[in-house]
This record gives C-alpha cells, structure tokens and sequence, in this order.
C-alpha cells in the first residue's frame, strides 16, 4: 500500500512517511535510514530521520549499531552535519549524555546557528547540572537568531523556571 501511495504522490510527505513505516516493518532499517536521508537532503526535513532512530532504539537496536549505519549513509552524502547531529541524538536517547554532548558540539561547529541541535545540547546541559550554560547557549542562539519562535520558547521555558523576572524582561526587548 505505501509503494501504491508513493507512486501516486511522491511529493506528498505523508507518502515518504508510508514508505519509511514499511521499510521498519519489513525490518529494513538500511533502506528506511537511506530514504530518510534522500528526505533530508531533497526536502530539508531531519524529523523523518529522527522518527527512524528513536523507532530503531524502541526495536532494540544497539546505539552503536544505528550510529554505523549513520555514518555509512551519511558519509556517502558527505554530510558531516547530519552524522554529527543524529549521532548526538541517539546517544542522548539512549542515556549516554556524554557523547551526546560531544556529537552536538561537533554539529554546532558545522551549523552554529542549528535551532534543533542547540535545543538537544541545552537539554542535555540542563539535565547535568549546567543550567547557566544552558542558558547562555539559548540566549546566544536566540540573539543571532530573534525570529526563531522555537528557540525563544525554549529559551523563555529556561528562564521562566529560574527567573520569571529576568523572563518577562528578555521577552519585552524581544517583542519590542
């Protein structure tokens, strides 16, 4: 059926979707990881990538495995950014907050102006303990970048839970 829908509508996001299910379902996560790529490299769009993964670790398989199939697949793209990234995100999913860290690091160097990559490392940062330097990280981001309402938000979720004040008053510059 998603082969069907894909032939008819291959424009249509929700017809890559179809496809990417299928190949999880036929335990093809090569094939699914490849055209999550084609996705990534052809629409722009990482989040069919990041479906994969997390569908990959709820299936069991081993963070290292999943990163080698990143790498093969990325590297035959030449995208250093996406390995980078997906590696970050698959090691903070899995627990390994660490390299996680590190891999989202290595991405910022590649796109420092990333929203998604700079959300996933203030996460992270957040959660060890390094709550200013989540903070500087999104305050950074959000003033190179002031109309990226995810970052904002995210930036405004920060300080609202460690100073409401400091909140409304980065908020009233912003707005202003």
């Amino acid at each position: 059926m998603s082969d069907l829908l894909f032939k008819l509508d291959p424009e249509n996001p929700s017809s890559h979707i179809a496809k990417i299910e299928s190949y999880l379902l036929l335990k093809k996560p090569k094939d699914a990881l490849t055209h999550g790529y084609w996705i990534y490299h052809n629409i722009g769009d990482i989040n069919p990538l990041l479906f994969i993964i997390s569908q990959q670790q709820i299936m069991g398989h081993a963070p290292d495995s999943i990163i080698k199939s990143i790498s093969n697949i990325a590297e035959s793209r030449d995208n250093k950014y996406s390995k980078m990234f997906l590696s970050g995100v698959v090691y903070n999913q899995s627990g390994d907050e660490r390299k996680a860290e590190y891999f989202l690091r290595k991405a910022l160097l590649e796109k420092p102006n990333d929203s998604q990559a700079t959300i996933s490392l203030a996460q992270i940062l957040n959660r060890t303990g390094d709550k200013e330097k989540a903070l500087i990280l999104l305050s950074n981001a959000v003033a190179r970048k002031s109309n990226d309402v995810n970052l904002m938000r995210r930036y405004a979720e920060y300080l609202s839970n460690e100073d409401p004040l400091l909140a409304i008053s980065e908020f009233e510059k912003l707005v202003i």
